[in-house]
């Protein structure tokens, strides 16, 4: 009975990881390239972020007026939590027009974007450090950064 519940439980887990929405950005490139349910879109990107985040989390706001708002939330070695989206007083998004975050070069590749963030699912509740004071987001993907293409011959 165990083993039927641990299967279970790995069908479910897989099952919600492919409804979320996975990206990559590529600072050597100045591109973006996320893949949901929806499809995958690629963009020109440029990311500014006062720490190096490894990995950032995507979520929307609910308490702003812009249905655009995508708040990012950065994660980096050695924390046990996400960094809350606004650091130092500012606010790291996802627009057309973000100095803090990742900014997309081109509304019309924006709006790509956000038809594809909407086609997630599924969302994962994480904790969320701001000063020192914890609390929960919910997010619906991720964004990995590198800076550099991965050489594959490397791999061998």
């Amino acid at each position: 009975m165990k083993f039927l519940v641990a299967i279970v439980a790995l069908i479910a887990c897989a099952s919600a990881q492919s409804s979320r929405t996975k990206c990559t950005y590529i600072a050597e490139t100045l591109s973006i390239v996320c893949k949901s349910p929806g499809g995958d879109v690629g963009c020109e990107a440029f990311a500014q972020f006062p720490i190096n985040f490894k990995i950032v989390g995507l979520g929307f706001d609910s308490s702003s007026n812009n249905p655009q708002a995508v708040r990012l939330f950065g994660f980096k070695e050695g924390q046990t939590s996400w960094t809350h989206h606004t650091l130092n007083g500012n606010e790291m998004t996802m627009s057309t027009s973000a100095t803090n975050g990742i900014k997309i070069r081109n509304q019309e590749c924006f709006d790509k974007l956000m038809i594809l963030f909407r086609a997630s699912s599924s969302s994962l509740d994480v904790p969320v450090d701001k000063n020192g004071v914890r609390s929960k987001a919910s997010l619906f993907g991720e964004v990995f950064m590198f800076q550099n293409r991965l050489n594959r011959n490397s791999l061998f």
